[in-house]
């Protein structure tokens, strides 16, 4: 599986204390360090995260330990002019707003908000994706059609910090037709023009990695660059980065004022060594060793082991047919036992939850499953943003904080 990733703690303020601490005992919580505030402090105490307390002499020695909310305010320092500084393990990022658009039923918006990120809302227009979707998150999703310039105003107001999206890809895909001039490959240029008319810091664009040779994808980067972003793309394979599934998806990672490539080493450092199996991911809760997943051609096998990850999902899936022979490839030989895997354990190979609510017709199920980003995959894209803004040692944006001074 892929490697987790490592959030250190996140930089809230930095105070020079000036009063004198023989008088402490009089002192309001607030005046001890009015850059981490008391209703923060308990907040963090709430949630169970821990305090981290900094301590910088005048030789800028660092003295850091973890201290409950009460020994915070009770602590005697060592000097009456020291530095204080006060992290936690709140994560950076945790507040960064964010924005799904072409959202489905919510793989992209799962994936970034395990990773930290906060939707506020999304947007779609597919009824039964938008169905399934309202079920399974606590913010609003618009049924919009987002091709028309007059329905993008309602996106500027909630001036996001990072707009994420999966823009339709039949246009691209091999699944469906190949042509970019048929009308859904636009929708990636309509995902650039909204992108850059609301100018968030951030932005990922995930698509099939067809895309990566397309003159729209050309169009779409000119348009983004002309905007001052830096660009990173990469084609990631799911299966090296925790999910069991080899589902090559491109994304383009785009920060206002970045060189370009400036993500690609936090992608690929950051890589499983070895591709997550079916077994590895479900050990076993799945019944069979083995499984049917229709071919796109009988020129390709079809009967799959879970020793190894599966291959994509797609939109359909169909049952042994009476017509099948067997393929060289194939993982094992035909038999009464061979069967399909089922629409829930598909969802749970595109790395849904138990727990997720799906409703609808089957057949509807199974596209909206199909056509979503992988949860995992979704999450490990937010964390190497996330590790990418701590290593760099900048703050994100916390809209809800007034910091008096940043290290």
């Amino acid at each position: 599986m892929a490697k987790s990733a490592i959030f250190k703690p996140s930089l809230f303020g930095l105070k020079h204390s000036n009063r004198d601490f023989s008088q402490k005992e009089t002192w309001g919580k607030n005046q001890f360090n009015s850059s981490f505030p008391a209703s923060l402090c308990a907040y963090l105490d709430g949630k169970g995260l821990k305090n981290v307390y900094l301590k910088l002499d005048e030789n800028l020695k660092i003295q850091p330990a973890e201290l409950s909310t009460q020994e915070l305010y009770g602590l005697a320092p060592d000097s009456d002019n020291l530095f204080y500084a006060f992290a936690s393990q709140f994560r950076g990022g945790s507040k960064m707003i964010t924005i799904d658009l072409f959202a489905g039923c919510g793989g992209l918006s799962l994936g970034f908000q395990k990773a930290g990120f906060t939707i506020v809302a999304a947007f779609d227009n597919w009824i039964p994706a938008i169905d399934v979707y309202s079920n399974n998150f606590s913010h609003p999703i618009f049924n919009v059609d987002l091709s028309r310039e007059s329905n993008q105003e309602i996106l500027a107001q909630y001036n996001p910090e990072i707009i994420v999206g999966s823009p339709p890809c039949q246009d691209f895909s091999s699944a469906g037709k190949r042509d970019e001039g048929l009308g859904r490959a636009n929708l990636t240029l309509t995902f650039a023009e909204i992108v850059t008319r609301v100018s968030p810091q951030w932005f990922v664009m995930e698509n099939v990695d067809r895309i990566e040779k397309s003159k729209i994808l050309t169009q779409a980067k000119q348009i983004f660059k002309s905007h001052g972003y830096g660009l990173t793309g990469k084609v990631i394979n799911s299966c090296y980065c925790g999910v069991p599934q080899t589902r090559k998806r491109y994304f383009l990672i785009g920060k206002m004022n970045e060189e370009d490539d400036f993500l690609i080493d936090e992608i690929n450092d950051n890589l499983s060594s070895q591709p997550l199996t079916v077994f590895d991911y479900m050990g076993k809760e799945l019944d069979i060793e083995y499984y049917y997943r229709h071919p796109r051609s009988y020129q390709r096998r079809a009967i799959f082991s879970i020793y190894e990850p599966s291959p994509t999902i797609r939109g359909v899936n169909r049952p042994v047919p009476k017509t099948y022979r067997q393929h060289p490839g194939d993982a094992c030989h035909l038999n009464e036992k061979l069967r399909p895997l089922t629409t829930r354990e598909r969802s749970y190979i595109q790395t849904f939850p138990k727990d997720f609510i799906f409703a609808g017709t089957k057949s509807n199920l199974e596209q909206m499953i199909g056509n979503a980003v992988p949860i995992n995959l979704a999450r490990y894209v937010g964390q190497c943003i996330l590790n990418y803004e701590l290593k760099k040692g900048k703050k994100t944006t916390y809209r809800q904080l007034q910091l008096s001074k940043w290290l």
